[in-house]
């Protein structure tokens, strides 16, 4: 089923914050043998249904005109859209690549030049989908901590700049692990 879309405006914080959730837990691809576009939107079946129903379907419906359903499989909850308009507008208009995310290697600029309102909402997006927030105990003391888990190097960095130009501290670190659902270290 083919989804046509209606464009957002670019100076949308909505936007801005769909597309900081798309950085995090959402894929676009092109299959050339079926001329298939799809973007999938991926979360946790037990802990983020309620987030995709209540929060992410409204959304896409909202700046995209698009009636979404979440479907699920096995631990994970989804949102698939099938629709060359969407991937057009997201690649060729936000910048974001179609396939693998490694080759995002900056926060789209045509929300960060906007200012600090749209790269909070694009932050909030990516810390939604891709952050935790930890008490962690020192000096006998009770301390929130935030973290957002990226692949992408680069992106890190530019939130860590982002972060201290507002005076918050940041740390930023690696850590490897093993993943069973590839068979690899991450």
């Amino acid at each position: 089923m083919v989804n046509h879309i209606i464009e957002p405006k670019i100076n949308s914080l909505e936007l801005a914050y769909e597309t900081g959730f798309h950085i995090g837990d959402a894929t676009m691809t092109f299959r050339k043998r079926k001329n298939e576009y799809c973007v999938t939107y991926y979360g946790n079946n037990k802990t983020e249904r309620n987030f995709f129903e209540e929060v992410i379907a409204p959304l896409l419906n909202k700046l995209y005109n698009l009636k979404v359903k979440v479907k699920n499989f096995k631990n994970t909850c989804y949102i698939r859209i099938y629709s060359k308009e969407l991937v057009e507008f997201k690649s060729k208009v936000i910048g974001l690549p179609i396939g693998s995310k490694a080759s995002l290697i900056s926060l789209p600029e045509i929300i960060t030049s906007k200012g600090l309102d749209y790269i909070s909402h694009l932050i909030a997006g990516i810390f939604d989908s891709d952050g935790t927030v930890k008490i962690v105990h020192k000096n006998g003391r009770l301390y929130p901590t935030l973290n957002i888990t990226l692949k992408n190097r680069e992106i890190i960095d530019q939130i860590k700049e982002i972060l201290a130009s507002l005076g918050i501290t940041t740390t930023r670190y690696k850590e490897t692990r093993y993943d069973k659902r590839v068979n690899k270290f991450t």
